[in-house]
């Protein structure tokens, strides 16, 4: 699963589209139906401006709306980051978003670009 977006600024939370989709503060709007049960794992992002100082850029996975422990935090220089230990199981027809929150001092962060891997349950 991958997504792309366009610029947030500081002090917003989001929710990621796929493929360049429109960016919005409504969880509902930015959901993937899992077709199938399974892990997702290995949560990767970039953005093209990193959040400045002390200041961050988290990435949260969400299933069915509620946070998952897969989590990628960028904080001060940092353009890209990875949560490789963390993983969730989902069932077919549960529900996935990637949740970004910038703290309110944070650059604006322009194409920024999310990676995750799902395996089907055998």
């Amino acid at each position: 699963i991958e997504g792309v977006t366009g610029t947030v600024a500081g002090g917003t939370t989001i929710y990621l589209n796929s493929s360049g989709g429109t960016l919005t503060e409504t969880n509902a709007f930015t959901q993937y139906l899992m077709p199938f049960a399974g892990s997702l794992r290995n949560l990767y992002v970039k953005t093209n401006t990193a959040p400045g100082g002390a200041e961050t850029a988290i990435f949260t996975v969400r299933k069915n709306a509620v946070n998952t422990t897969t989590t990628v935090t960028l904080t001060g220089a940092a353009t890209t980051g990875n949560d490789v230990a963390n993983s969730s199981t989902y069932a077919a027809g549960d529900y996935l978003t990637v949740q970004l929150v910038t703290s309110a001092l944070a650059a604006s962060t322009g194409g920024t670009t999310f990676v995750l891997e799902l395996t089907p349950t055998a």
